[in-house]
């Protein structure tokens, strides 16, 4: 006779910070189970469905998202993750505030130093995150939301050398982001704005 399958995950709603277990009753009738749900999640649909503050789902997609990609802290040692632990440490607790703090080393010129907060050989785990975590689709929602400004990196070609710092033709040193510029309005954007009014 087989067991029955584990109904628990390693990624539970309850790894996230401020969310309580009245709250993850509420995501759960929503469909939301676990963080890779909620890192899926219409974020909009969630404002205005669960009448949750905004601001604690943003967080809570933002959380959701770095998370997923770290993956699950070890069952024997939570408090030992080779991952979350570094970044923590440093304040660091959401996909934004990651993609941030790498974008601002570049312009403080400490990138080699943020790139070492994640252990790795050859190219830098960080690095690899930070790429991954832009793909994210409600990335660019959670940015509007926090008023960050999208940046627009470099073509990877110009970048490949090791992610390292390079002298760019211009004389500017380090890696180009562009000029920064504002995410343009979208429909998720003005339901954002209607939501945070109800």
């Amino acid at each position: 006779m087989t067991g029955l399958p584990s109904l628990t995950t390693q990624l539970a709603l309850s790894d996230l910070d401020g969310l309580t277990v009245w709250h993850e009753a509420r995501l759960q009738e929503e469909a939301i189970e676990t963080i890779p749900n909620m890192v899926m999640a219409d974020v909009v649909d969630l404002m205005l469905y669960t009448r949750l503050p905004p601001d604690r789902i943003i967080d809570w997609v933002d959380q959701a998202i770095l998370y997923t990609h770290l993956g699950p802290m070890p069952e024997d040692d939570p408090a030992n993750n080779v991952l979350r632990r570094p970044l923590r440490a440093h304040g660091i607790r959401t996909a934004t505030s990651l993609i941030e703090g790498y974008r601002r080393s570049a312009e403080r010129g400490d990138r080699p130093a943020f790139e070492a907060l994640l252990p790795g050989e050859e190219r830098k785990p960080i690095c690899s995150l930070v790429d991954a975590l832009e793909t994210n689709p409600n990335l660019e929602l959670i940015r509007t939301w926090r008023g960050l400004k999208g940046m627009e990196r470099t073509p990877r070609a110009e970048r490949a050398a090791g992610d390292q710092q390079t002298q760019k033709s211009n004389g500017e040193e380090g890696e180009s982001w562009g000029n920064p510029t504002l995410v343009p309005p979208t429909r998720e954007v003005e339901v954002f704005s209607d939501a945070s009014r109800a």
